[in-house]
Formats: structure tokens, C-alpha cells, sequence
């Protein structure tokens, strides 16, 4: 690696002589990169430094073999140090744009790598890159993947909250425990379901409720019930006026895309009290008991 490193040198040296193009040294960048070869990095640089816009033509490269640019490459590679160092290089929101708010080829965002790593480190350098652009900011925070999970959902789904912990820093609370409900309701993680739903006013409920973010069409409330999970199904339930016949009509007359209903899915968990609960909803009803 070391002579590797030092015929390199050589040649840049000898640039005139040879009349090498900066274009050339782009695949050596993303080795060096791969090395995680900051200082390296740091003397192609300078033999290049009349060429303001170099940096950037690096960091817009995607390496043919991995298809990923420098920066994507280094924050799955947990590379701290080189991430600080790249970005530097970014200051104007277009290239927060440019830079940061780049996906691979399913999706995933460089907070959802982090995210994925549980590296506090790694998301705390991404978001306070993006800080000066709120928008920007939480566009990164909730982003949503080929899949339909965000930076919040890759880390509850293995069981984890180191990075989504700190989101509240850079979000409002209230927004995050939308995301952290829906992700653990999404791929059932009792625990956080726990913790989270006793945290959320009525109508953050309602939001989350009648969100359209789960498989099959479903909502919330027809996954909880299919698993039986009672208690839970019942604080989305207190959302509801269960006076208010248009609110409970909406409930009654929800369908997934295989056209099952609420009562569908209480029905499946094989709790009688799923089912009882759901038809206490139409308790002042009648023609939407019957319809239920």
C-alpha cells in the first residue's frame, strides 16, 4: 500500500511533465477513501489546489464496483474522521442538497446508514451539517426508503434507540414519537409501543391512526388488534368521539386492500375482548353496528 501510495505521489509531482488530468486520480481518491486515508486524501488536494471545484468533482463520483459516492461509502464504513473531513467541503445548502440528501439505489439515506450502525456520532455529524436548513433537516430525519422506513424505523426494527434518542434535538418531540409509534407498531416492537403511546396527546393519536404507513392497507389499530394487543388498541380508541357518528363511521368503514375491516382484525387475534371493544365503539349507533 505504501509503495502503492509513493508512485502516486511521484506522478503528481511530475504533472506537468506527464500532463496528467485531475480525472485520472479519481479511482486512487476513492481507494484512499476506502482506506480511510484522510491525510492522503488531504495531499491529492493540494497538488490540485488551483482547481477550486476538485473536491467536489470527487465527491460527486460514484465508485463504479460499490455504487456509492465517497461520502455514502464512509458513513456505512463508520469512518468518523473521514466524514468530519468531507464535510467541511460542504457549505451552501445546494450542496447540503447535492451531498447529504443523496440515497443508494433503495432508497436509503445517509441518516439511515447511522441510523442502521446505532452511531450517535455518525447521525450528530449528519444533522448538524443540515442544521443552518430546517426543511433540508427534516427531510433528512424523515425520509422514507424504498420500503417505506425512515431513520427512525431502521433503528426500532433491530430493537434499538441510540440515534433515535438524540432526533428530538433536531425535531419537535411530538413529530419523533409519530415516527417511533409507527415504526414499532410497523414491526412489532411491544416495548417501544409501550413506552411511546403514553407519551402522545389524543390527537397525535388520531394522526398516527388514521395515517396510511403499514402493509396491506391497514391502520394502526388493525394491526394491534390482529396481534391482541388490547391495552394498546384501546388508547387509540379513547382518541375517538365515540359520540360523534361521523368519527365512528370513518372507524366502521375502513377497509385494508384485501377489504377487511376493523372487526376483521379483531376477529383474528381470537380475543373476544378485541372483538367486544370494537363493538363498544358503535355503542350509540345502531345502523353502524349493524353496517360493523
Amino acid at each position: 500500500k505504501e509503495l502503492l501510495k509513493n508512485t502516486v505521489i511521484s506522478i503528481l509531482r511530475n504533472l506537468q511533465k506527464n500532463k496528467l488530468k485531475s480525472s485520472e486520480f479519481i479511482s486512487y481518491f476513492h481507494w484512499l477513501c476506502d482506506e480511510n486515508d484522510v491525510e492522503s486524501i488531504k495531499q491529492l488536494l493540494t497538488f490540485f489546489k488551483k482547481d477550486k471545484n476538485y473536491i467536489y468533482t470527487l465527491l460527486r463520483d460514484v465508485e463504479q464496483k460499490s455504487k456509492f459516492t465517497a461520502l455514502q461509502a464512509a458513513v456505512k464504513k463508520n469512518s468518523i474522521e473521514l466524514v468530519e473531513f468531507l464535510l467541511t467541503w460542504i457549505k451552501t445548502d445546494e450542496q447540503r442538497q447535492e451531498f447529504l440528501m443523496v440515497k443508494d439505489n433503495d432508497g436509503v439515506t445517509l441518516l439511515m446508514v447511522a441510523s442502521q450502525n446505532s452511531n450517535v456520532q455518525m447521525a450528530k455529524l449528519i444533522l448538524n451539517k443540515l442544521k443552518a436548513n430546517k426543511q433540508l433537516l427534516l427531510d433528512m430525519i424523515f425520509n422514507e426508503d424504498d420500503d417505506g422506513d425512515t431513520s427512525v424505523s431502521v433503528e426500532i426494527a433491530k430493537q434499538k434507540s441510540n440515534v433515535v434518542s438524540v432526533l428530538s434535538d433536531y425535531a419537535k418531540s411530538e413529530e419523533i414519537n409519530k415516527a417511533i409509534l409507527i415504526a414499532a407498531i410497523k414491526h412489532d416492537k411491544r416495548s417501544f409501543i409501550e413506552n411511546t403511546i403514553v407519551k402522545m396527546k389524543p390527537s397525535h393519536l388520531s394522526w398516527v391512526l388514521h395515517s396510511k404507513k403499514f402493509s396491506g392497507g391497514d391502520n394502526a389499530l388493525a394491526v394491534l388488534l390482529s396481534k391482541g394487543y388490547l391495552k394498546h388498541a384501546k388508547s387509540f380508541m379513547q382518541s375517538i368521539d365515540v359520540q360523534d357518528e361521523q368519527s365512528v363511521a370513518n372507524l366502521v368503514r375502513f377497509n385494508n386492500y384485501r377489504g377487511e375491516n376493523v372487526f376483521h382484525a379483531a376477529a383474528k387475534s381470537r380475543n373476544i375482548e378485541c372483538c367486544k371493544t370494537i363493538v363498544g365503539i358503535t355503542q350509540y349507533f345502531q345502523g353502524l353496528k349493524n353496517e360493523l
